[in-house]
């Protein structure tokens, strides 16, 4: 005799739901974190919004499904072409900085958001993402991830200026590490094992 769903299973239901009515607010909070590191010129920001993009669609590709492998395996790749893309471009925007192309007349700088602006920008979305974690194993995990990173962007925006530009640059460099390598396993180990999948269905 069936039961009906068990208490696992309604609690992942009750997460994916979650997964699924937070995702256009994690996208508008990356969306928001790139124009604000677009207008600001600040490296964290525009290093902070790609990050976000990617952890959100690591929890959406885990928590949605079952997805189709075909339909997974495209996203998949999709995904890691647009890591490496924005990794490559915020090493260029690096560069940028260190041989002076971003300067503004007038002296405006790179990473001039301070105080608590720049930390509290990525800590709202950062909450969400540990909150929708279902195992807690995981939610430790990305809780770890994000404190590093909050603790990161908190001492790169209370730097003094010369010291906060630098330190703005390496955190962006960072990113960019991590992003490609989220690029080099979406592309190079899931997107392959979805596809292998796909034929064996």
């Amino acid at each position: 005799m069936n039961a009906g769903p068990g208490r696992a299973d309604l609690d992942g239901d009750d997460t994916s739901a979650r997964t699924a009515s937070a995702g256009p607010w994690l996208q508008a909070a990356a969306v928001a974190l790139l124009l604000a590191g677009l207008w600001q010129r600040d490296c964290v920001l525009l290093a902070g919004a790609p990050l976000l993009a990617q952890r959100s669609f690591a929890l959406q590709m885990e928590r949605s499904g079952p997805w189709c492998p075909l339909r997974a395996s495209t996203r998949a790749f999709t995904a890691g072409l647009l890591c490496a893309a924005a990794a490559l471009a915020l090493g260029l925007h690096v560069l940028g900085v260190q041989l002076g192309w971003w300067w503004a007349p007038g002296g405006a700088e790179p990473g001039a958001t301070k105080w608590l602006v720049v930390p509290a920008l990525l800590l709202v979305p950062a909450l969400l993402l540990v909150a929708l974690q279902r195992k807690r194993a995981r939610m430790g995990r990305e809780a770890l991830f994000w404190l590093a990173t909050l603790a990161a962007a908190a001492l790169t925006a209370w730097a003094p200026p010369l010291a906060s530009i630098a330190l703005a640059c390496i955190f962006a460099a960072g990113v960019a590490l991590v992003l490609m390598h989220a690029a080099w396993r979406l592309a190079h180990d899931l997107g392959p094992d979805l596809l292998r999948q796909a034929a064996h269905r």
